[in-house]
């Protein structure tokens, strides 16, 4: 099989979709069926009066999901979602298993402040197989147009919820460009695939008689015969004749004013004969052995069609090649159409979503600044500059990492305390930071219910709680920037948070750590006098240590971040418990360092 093809299409990035199908009048919101899901907006049930007298069951659901959505109530677009829907947003790498998936990501795209609204613009609603599609757009709060869109709706014949999503968006413009790069492409695979045949020809008749009919049978995936059209839809005619490069009765099924939006293109090509003289560009760029392929195909009232379709290369799927087309059938003629294919390569819905989160948070509230910046600056002075004693983290000391492995081996003076054999002899006042450190840390926890399914983070606690045991503040402070706030006054019991969230709710939690700090406190007072001497003498030769030590320097930079920052969990932490904001535990939890937190933790609701 000759795979320069497919090689090109992903150099190019192909968009793959220089082949499209279709188009949409420019300004959608002036479509009939144009309904504008927002907030502010009229009842979602108005609006489907409007639409229908009596509208179907199947489409009410789809629209009720995206009405949720748009109005930030999530828990009544997810009550329409059945329990392991598959959603897939193609600018994302990979589809969500289940609802608790999808919850988290639409949480955490409901909570931007510049997230924009989705207008559904045109409605594709097949009753019998219960399965919807929708053609709609982006507007910002301003007003602004977004970007277009489609997606298919499949939903649970038993239950009647949404067990199936597929959703693409338009991304790039680059048709032009990708139809340059793929005409080359070709034809330097025309050239290599004759110079193969040659050699073929001389070794063997036989296996070059094979290889041609491999060659010029064209797969179809969906399609009869050429010939066979007689049960076809005419999007399915359409793209039967796409794949005979027959463009002439490809262009036929169009009526003679149609407009085709092929969003890969800068501008859609409006009437027959532009259509017809784009399909033919096409057609001279691809090589015969590219198919597409129906996966699924929705026939709706009104002569709205959307199908869902991948392209083959010589019978094997293209990555990044997925897309949906809607269609306008006005007259047994295709009237208008647009064209949506997948992101290729790089999936952006795992970054950007996140970035914009971030952003926004920043811009709504500017006082996540002073955890990013202290962060910013806590990486390179204690990582990589040489403003600290001690050499930088970039030096691999080895008795850094000595030192490193000698604490880890004294973990909460378990160690030393039992006289374990393999338990080193380290300096107390380093061991009683490192372990008061580490328990304050591990405080944190306490916090845990701070992120679960109804407040998702961009960055997950308790991953970030883990990692506070091994590089405390790195991983602190960025949560700090990125963490969702609690917008809702509803107290949250203890039955909403997941298995670890409710056993660091016990109230035995802090006590044991409070116990280990303040352990850790007089460890390094009192701790190896025969070894370190009394208190003067232990804090002189503490000092002399930290001098050439960049470890125990850092310890002492994290205690201090500790103590600035420990207030910025509470707020939320009493808003959730509907606890007296006012009360002296509350302010005790915010200004006494370790201590206070700890019996916050203790005695709170």
């Amino acid at each position: 099989m000759n795979l320069l093809p497919k090689l090109a299409v992903h150099l190019a990035i192909l968009p793959p979709l220089v082949v499209s199908f279709q188009s949409i009048a420019r300004n959608p919101t002036q479509h009939d069926r144009g309904l504008r899901l927002q907030l502010a907006g009229a009842p979602l049930d108005d609006m489907l009066r409007k639409l229908s007298p009596t509208p179907a069951v199947s489409e009410n659901v789809a629209l009720k999901f995206i009405e949720g959505f748009n109005a930030n109530r999530i828990s009544e677009a997810l009550e329409v979602v059945d329990d392991n829907v598959e959603f897939e947003d193609t600018i994302f790498p990979g589809p969500f298993q289940g609802k608790v998936e999808l919850e988290r990501i639409l949480r955490l795209q409901s909570k931007n402040t510049d997230r924009e609204t989705i207008i559904v613009d045109q409605v594709a609603n097949d009753t019998s197989a219960k399965k919807v599609g929708i053609l709609f757009h982006t507007e910002t709060a301003d007003g602004l147009y977004g970007k277009k869109g489609a997606a298919s709706f499949v939903l649970n014949f038993e239950t009647g919820k949404i067990e199936k999503v597929f959703w693409v968006k338009e991304s790039n413009k680059s048709g032009e460009a990708n139809l340059k790069t793929l005409r080359a492409a070709t034809a330097l695979a025309g050239n290599l695939q004759s110079d193969d045949e040659t050699i073929k020809t001389s070794s063997s008749s036989e296996n070059d008689e094979e290889s041609t009919d491999e060659i010029s049978s064209p797969v179809s995936f969906f399609f009869p015969k050429p010939g066979s059209t007689a049960s076809m839809t005419l999007p399915e005619k359409y793209f039967d004749a796409w794949n005979q490069r027959d463009m002439a009765k490809a262009a036929s099924l169009f009526s003679e004013d149609c407009e085709y939006d092929d969003t890969a293109f800068p501008a859609p090509f409006v009437g027959k004969e532009a259509l017809e003289r784009h399909l033919n560009i096409c057609a001279d760029c691809f090589p015969s052995t590219f198919q597409f392929c129906v996966d699924d195909q929705i026939i709706g009232k009104e002569g709205n069609i959307l199908v869902r379709w991948h392209v083959e290369n010589d019978g094997q799927e293209l990555f990044f090649t997925r897309g949906c087309s809607f269609y306008n059938i006005e007259n047994n003629k295709i009237r208008k159409g647009t064209d949506f294919v997948e992101p290729a390569v790089f999936k952006t819905g795992s970054v950007t979503p996140s970035a914009r989160a971030v952003a926004s948070k920043l811009s709504a509230e500017p006082v996540r600044l002073i955890p990013l910046a202290t962060w910013a600056a806590y990486m390179y002075i204690v990582f990589f500059s040489e403003w600290l004693y001690g050499l930088p983290a970039t030096a691999l000391e080895q008795r850094t990492w000595e030192e490193v492995l000698n604490l880890s081996l004294n973990f909460f003076l378990v160690s030393p305390i039992l006289h374990l054999p393999f338990s080193p002899v380290v300096h107390p006042m380093l061991e009683g930071v490192f372990n008061l450190l580490l328990s304050w840390a591990a405080l944190f926890a306490g916090f845990l219910s701070d992120d679960r399914p109804k407040k998702p983070n961009v960055l997950p606690y308790l991953p970030i709680v883990a990692g506070m045991q091994f590089l405390t503040s790195a991983f602190l402070l960025p949560y700090l920037v990125t963490r969702s706030n609690e917008y809702e006054e509803e107290v949250v019991y203890k039955e909403d948070l997941g298995p670890v969230a409710q056993a660091t709710e016990s109230r035995l939690l802090a006590p044991i750590l409070s116990f280990v700090g303040t352990g850790s406190i007089f460890w390094g007072i009192f701790a190896r006098a025969d070894d370190f001497g009394g208190w003067n003498e232990r804090l002189q030769s503490f000092v002399e240590l930290l001098k050439i030590d960049r470890v125990g320097t850092s310890f002492l930079i994290d205690l201090a971040i500790f103590a600035a920052f420990q207030g910025w969990f509470v707020d939320d932490d009493v808003k959730r418990r509907g606890m007296d904001p006012a009360s002296p535990l509350v302010a005790a939890a915010k200004f006494v360092p370790f201590f206070g937190l700890a019996a916050y933790l203790t005695f709170r609701d």
